[in-house]
């Protein structure tokens, strides 16, 4: 009986009218030849063992090659800041960070603190709150050592392969496609990255795009599977390529804020900025989502899995838009204050309303300063 139970099971999920177009089945996806290698869906799952591998990996290298460069660059851990217990300011300081004089005022009178001392609770608290610099030039290391790692040896894999200059190439031959060695590693390595990023979203920095992070997280890791078990591995390489560029001049301009070098981030900024929009708001549309499409129809038929593919697809170039967007809107504002430094700087605790949107690193990334005057003079 549990067995049968069991075959029925595996049946529903691998049911062939769902991942797989006519006249295909399943063993169209068994290469004969056994020199030949094609994603196997149980091989996938390794990701998730190297994932695990590669937090380890991050401890180390944060632990031996970060924290001591970091601290012979004179950055040290921020020492912890002491917060008088207050129920009431606390309450508001759930909702609303950096409440207005209008409710300072009423904060004032419900307690026995002057509005100078309701101010300056509220500054220390989000100091409390916010991330020390070397906790933020711990991730941005890793990031960066990641993703320039990976970029490089994905350009060393794929730079020969005729579905990076041809579109049709990703469809054309299809399910009889090979999977190299390079291509294997690739995205088992790609995949476990992504599931490390999930299991240390409690703990790594917490910005305001959030929520789009867990999203574009789910949405990248679903479609790499998606890709690997019907064997949509050239369009996915593409995918992974086009995502990690912006990424190193990102994670650059970053590292270089905190270290206080303003006009070289200025620099890698500026050409992280470039990066994005030639690779996700040029190359990803006009061939990516181009491709699935349009070139996609002349090779593949219709089936349940690809219009969620392409659904996938979609959901990440709308991220795309909205950080844009936050880009955008970061550059402008702090144009006109005649610094466009601050724009990649993390979150500096100082105000949670004040703090000006910038943009979000995987893997869809967006970064947030705020900083407002008043606090400054409040510590004066």
């Amino acid at each position: 009986m549990a067995s049968y139970c069991w075959t029925l099971v595996m049946d529903t999920i691998w049911y062939k009218g769902f991942w797989i177009p006519d006249p295909l089945t399943w063993d169209d996806f068994i290469a004969k030849d056994s020199s030949v290698y094609y994603g196997e869906p149980r091989h996938i799952l390794w990701s998730f063992v190297v994932g695990i591998c590669l937090l380890g990996i991050r401890y180390i290298y944060e632990s031996f090659i970060v924290d001591p460069l970091a601290r012979y660059w004179g950055v040290k851990e921020t020492k912890k800041i002491h917060v008088e217990s207050n129920p009431v300011l606390e309450a508001v300081y759930k909702k609303q960070k950096s409440p207005d004089s209008d409710t300072v005022q009423k904060l004032s009178k419900q307690t026995d603190f002057t509005v100078r001392q309701v101010e300056t609770w509220f500054f220390r608290r989000r100091r409390k709150d916010a991330p020390s610099m070397l906790k933020r030039i711990r991730e941005s290391s890793w990031q960066l050592f990641f993703y320039l790692s990976i970029f490089i040896y994905g350009v060393v894999v794929l730079y020969d392969k005729p579905w990076v200059w041809d579109t049709h190439e990703m469809w054309r031959g299809y399910p009889y496609h090979h999977v190299t060695n390079g291509v294997y590693w690739y995205y088992i390595l790609e995949v476990g990255f992504y599931w490390s990023l999930v299991m240390t979203l409690l703990v790594d920095l917490k910005r305001k795009d959030f929520t789009e992070m867990v999203v574009h997280h789910a949405v990248t890791i679903l479609l790499l599977l998606f890709s690997w078990v019907t064997n949509y591995t050239r369009v996915g390489t593409m995918v992974l390529a086009l995502h990690d560029v912006a990424d190193i001049w990102l994670q650059l301009a970053k590292l270089f804020t905190y270290f206080k070098y303003k006009r070289t981030s200025e620099v890698f900024f500026v050409i992280f900025i470039i990066t994005w929009v030639i690779s996700r708001l040029i190359f990803f549309p006009v061939r990516i989502i181009h491709s699935i499409f349009v070139d996609l129809n002349k090779y593949i038929l219709p089936v349940v899995s690809l219009y969620i593919f392409k659904g996938l697809l979609l959901t990440l170039q709308v991220l795309h838009f909205i950080w844009t967007y936050f880009i955008i809107k970061a550059v402008v504002k702090k144009s006109r204050q005649g610094d466009l430094t601050d724009v990649r700087s993390d979150t500096d605790g100082e105000s949670e309303e004040g703090e000006v949107e910038a943009l979000v690193e995987h893997n869809t990334n967006s970064t947030t300063t705020r900083a407002r005057n008043h606090n400054s003079n409040i510590m004066k």
